[in-house]
């Protein structure tokens, strides 16, 4: 609960300073206020419920959140069989742009290796197939970002299964190694404009050399409003301001950092900051203990935690409207487990 408090300090002072209060005030209700609205009366309804009943409502909040995201990759397929994608041959589907489709179904896949449908036999299938589904549609997607996020957390889910199982470390790891290079190498040429993608990763004119100008500018910027930061939704107006002391941009569309702290520093200011390190900290050691309060929900969360820190890194992930409510949600009714 500090946490959140202290975020939202941070949220109210950055907008009383934003240059756009328009634009800062319509991120504060969308991204946080509904949000955090839906979430906590989900969270008071969670609260009167007894054990039997919670674990009814979770196992139907994650499979809504699963089934959305399926629903999601089979409308987007039909976008990519009749040859709706972008002029390099990426999905968007009916989102404004390829990376923000990936990042929602990147935390739907999570979610669906954890379906569990009442009266179902063959849940396993089930899980496989929601999951084949959304992992295919994250591949039409080519978000770099999505591919790492997804199996650095598969990483992570193998590896605890195998501390269960110590007896297939060796052969699973092998395994994993084999599907994330079987992954990632025709993921890397899917684009018809090239002939290899790694050029465009790592070219003098690639999405690397982009980014790295975006994370330049946006330290730059927090450097010189390190307390309060600027307010939401304002970064554009200011990395073009700051255009001057770097070299030409290769892109000049940059609505966010694409980075997960530099966007909560320079739009929730220093507390702000503070404030999600805080929240990662509780949750990470929440759901670590050695308690038995839903393992299940324990080791999603986690998992979310993993890959949202990895595609972080080079993206905005929670700071969107779907990103924002199914993270909240998760995280929220994961920590009123043991209150």
């Amino acid at each position: 609960m500090f946490w959140a408090l202290l975020l939202w300090v941070g949220l109210l002072t950055s907008v009383a300073i934003s240059t756009d209060l328009s634009s800062s005030m319509g991120i504060l209700k969308a991204w946080f206020f509904d949000p955090m609205l839906f979430v906590g009366i989900v969270y008071w309804y969670f609260r009167k419920l007894d054990k039997d009943k919670r674990g009814q409502l979770l196992d139907n909040v994650i499979n809504a959140i699963a089934l959305s995201g399926l629903i999601t990759s089979i409308i987007a397929l039909a976008y990519y069989f009749t040859g709706n994608t972008t002029f390099d041959g990426r999905l968007a589907s009916f989102y404004d742009s390829p990376n923000q489709l990936a990042m929602f179904l990147e935390l739907t896949f999570l979610t669906a290796l954890f379906v569990s449908p009442r009266g179902y036999v063959a849940k396993k299938h089930i899980r496989i197939a929601f999951a084949l589904i959304i992992g295919i549609v994250i591949l039409l997607t080519q978000s770099t970002g999505a591919l790492l996020g997804v199996l650095g957390a598969l990483f992570v889910l193998i590896i605890i299964k195998t501390m269960v199982n110590k007896k297939y470390v060796i052969i699973k790891t092998i395994l994993f190694a084999s599907m994330a290079i079987a992954v990632l190498l025709p993921a890397l040429s899917l684009s018809p404009t090239t002939s290899l993608r790694i050029d465009k990763f790592f070219g003098e004119h690639s999405s690397v050399t982009s980014r790295t100008q975006i994370w330049r500018s946006a330290i730059t910027i927090g450097v010189d409003h390190p307390v309060l930061g600027i307010g939401p939704g304002t970064f554009q107006g200011h990395y073009l301001e700051y255009q001057k002391g770097f070299s030409p941009y290769l892109e000049w569309a940059a609505p966010h950092p694409h980075n997960l702290f530099l966007t909560t520093w320079l739009y929730a200011g220093f507390l702000g900051l503070v404030a999600i390190l805080g929240i990662l900290v509780v949750m990470v050691n929440r759901v670590s203990s050695n308690s038995n309060d839903n393992p299940r929900l324990k080791l999603l969360i986690l998992l979310v935690i993993m890959s949202s820190l990895i595609h972080g890194s080079v993206d905005t992930v929670f700071w969107s409207n779907e990103l924002s409510v199914i993270t909240t949600l998760l995280l929220t009714m994961g920590y009123s487990q043991r209150n």
